[in-house]
């Protein structure tokens, strides 16, 4: 481990990792899927989601201190091809399978995700909401969009960012007009503080990736 490569740090780019960071960590998709698994034990659900956060950022923190450590300056966009070239061909095998289960599982989950919005929501048939979620992918293929950080930047940022918009509304709209009750309630102050600060965060790291990807 060589650690002079977490010596740098720049003020100037702590938004460049935004749009990768919030498409590994935001799981809000998962959390209709997390009720179901719990029902008639909703009591569990606060404490499911919130370690059901907190591993993975765990995980991935340390996944990405041990790469930086490792591979420094000439860190390469796919961690594991970096890791790879510096550790040696008998490292690769075990690294990617740690990749391809962090990507599919990802991908898995966002893809059921928008295939039963497309299903319930806008009551598409089975069959037209299964192309509208694997057309996707192709869709940013063809616009030109290959470089897989641009692409996870991308996605985070715009379409991640702007669902958490929408969540901070839906939510406010909720707590003032819903009528179910709900397995936990945050408390106002917290609320409102996170409904100040989330929106600060996302309309603040959408602009930065948008400049950074198609201004640069």
């Amino acid at each position: 481990l060589n650690f002079s490569g977490l010596t740098d740090f720049n003020l100037a780019k702590i938004f460049l990792p935004y749009g990768v960071v919030l498409f590994a960590c935001a799981d809000w998709v998962a959390i209709p899927e997390a009720r179901e698994i719990l029902i008639g034990r909703e009591k569990l659900l606060k404490k499911a989601l919130f370690f059901g956060s907190l591993i993975p950022a765990i995980i991935y923190l340390i996944f990405a201190w041990l790469t930086v450590s490792v591979t420094g300056s000439i860190t390469t966009p796919i961690a594991t091809v970096g890791l790879g070239q510096a550790m040696g061909q008998s490292i690769i095998i075990i690294i990617n399978i740690f990749a391809f289960f962090t990507i599919f599982t990802s991908l898995l989950t966002l893809g059921l995700a928008l295939k039963e919005m497309y299903d319930y929501d806008f009551k598409f048939k089975h069959h037209f909401a299964w192309f509208l979620t694997v057309a996707a992918p192709l869709v940013f293929y063809f616009l030109g969009l290959r470089n897989f950080i641009e692409i996870l930047s991308l996605v985070g940022a715009l379409g991640l960012g702007l669902e958490g918009l929408v969540y901070v509304v839906a939510y406010w709209q909720a707590r003032k007009f819903g009528e179910r009750q709900p397995e936990y309630i945050l408390s106002k102050p917290f609320a409102v503080f996170a409904s100040i600060f989330l929106p600060i965060i996302f309309l603040g790291g959408l602009i930065y990736t948008l400049f950074d990807i198609f201004l640069k």
